[in-house]
């Protein structure tokens, strides 16, 4: 997982964007030395430290399973052409 991998992301391109800072999780704007927060993932490790370890696991094992539907379609598929040039 990447948590604030995006320069960019969240920032709030407008001359108001401090008055919206307070309700923002990301950094509303760019000048990240006035931040009043740890970066979130920080915060997420003090709240529960195992957290994102849990959270990439999951997500691995999604992506495993996703492998796993993929390459089943394809053997169905191989299937589906095998049967229609044997009878065709």
């Amino acid at each position: 997982m990447s948590l604030g991998t995006n320069a960019n992301q969240g920032v709030l391109n407008n001359a108001r964007a401090e008055e919206l800072s307070h309700m923002c999780i990301s950094p509303s704007k760019k000048a990240y030395w006035f931040a009043s927060h740890p970066p979130l993932e920080n915060r997420i490790n003090a709240i529960d430290s195992t957290f994102i370890k849990r959270f990439e696991a999951r997500e691995r094992k999604g992506e495993r399973e996703e492998k796993k539907v993929l390459k089943k379609k394809s053997k169905y598929k191989q299937l589906v052409i095998c049967i229609a040039q044997t009878y065709l």
